[in-house]
């Protein structure tokens, strides 16, 4: 991803009771090179590191903090915002709760190189070195699960999880969006849901049914599973949070501009998409129930 997630109010605001996620291109950018190296710091010392002067030590304690990430993220110059519910709120199908359906009303921004996301991450085990870690261990041993994730706008629309072992043994379980025909609208509002099961997974856009997945109850070309071991529904029997951002860049975003007009996604383009005063994506509500 080229964009850095920073927790201004100029990236993240409510307006109009809409919570509105912005991506921004940036003139002024030592502060988000500052707030890099901070972070690096931060996770370094979490991980019981202590980064020498000449910074040559963060690869070592926390692989993405290496030289030159923050110079790269201070010339992309693309600011973004990412919010989840850590340590706040999680959830997964219980007795009392055989299914669990998570929900969210958003109008999705059209642009090159933007993929909005609104997903769950395991949340035992889960720390600030390692946000996608659960009980079966490092991603994606522990599962992900991508309850929409749009490229470039609505007309490359995805429900997905992740879960298997370590590469080259990850897998994913992904299906498609009906769009742009159907009930799909590609200018305003759309509801995207899951409904989890301790077996199996539902997705919908707009009421209707586009992708399932299920257990494979320990069979690797059943269904999901994890490298790790655990139960016949791991690694989806563990509570999962919530997280929602735009990301601007990364290998969907990539990949569906490579489609669209055969040429690479590059920082100019993205810097472009942004101009004159950023893009918005919107959310009308989230909602989570059990029954």
């Amino acid at each position: 991803m080229q964009a850095w997630y920073t927790n201004r109010n100029q990236n993240a605001y409510v307006a109009d009771s809409k919570l509105v996620i912005a991506a921004l291109k940036e003139n002024d950018t030592q502060f988000m090179s500052d707030e890099c190296w901070a972070d690096c710091l931060t996770r370094c010392t979490t991980d019981g590191t202590t980064p020498s002067p000449d910074n040559s030590t963060f690869h070592a304690c926390v692989n993405t903090c290496g030289m030159p990430r923050c110079d790269n993220i201070a010339k992309n110059a693309i600011t973004s915002a990412r919010l989840r519910t850590f340590s706040k709120f999680s959830i997964a199908p219980s007795d009392q709760y055989q299914t669990i359906r998570i929900e969210i009303s958003m109008d999705i921004p059209k642009g090159d190189g933007l993929w909005p996301a609104f997903w769950m991450l395991p949340e035992a085990g889960s720390t600030l070195n390692c946000s996608g870690c659960g009980v079966y261990g490092y991603w994606p041993r522990s599962g992900e699960i991508d309850i929409v994730e749009a490229v470039n706008g609505m007309n490359n629309v995805f429900g997905t999880i992740h879960y298997g072992d370590y590469e080259p043994n990850a897998r994913m379980w992904v299906g498609s969006a009906p769009l742009p025909q159907g009930t799909a609208d590609s200018t305003g509002y759309n509801s995207f849901a899951l409904e989890w099961e301790a077996t199996q997974m539902r997705w919908y856009l707009n009421g209707q049914q586009f992708q399932s997945a299920q257990s494979g109850n320990g069979d690797q070309n059943a269904g999901w599973w994890t490298g790790a071991g655990g139960g016949p529904n791991a690694p989806f029997d563990q509570p999962f949070h919530l997280l929602i951002n735009l990301a601007v860049g990364g290998s969907y975003a990539a990949q569906g501009y490579q489609e669209a007009t055969g040429m690479p996604l590059g920082v100019p383009q993205m810097q472009a998409a942004l101009l004159p005063d950023g893009k918005q994506m919107y959310v009308d509500y989230v909602r989570v129930c059990g029954r």
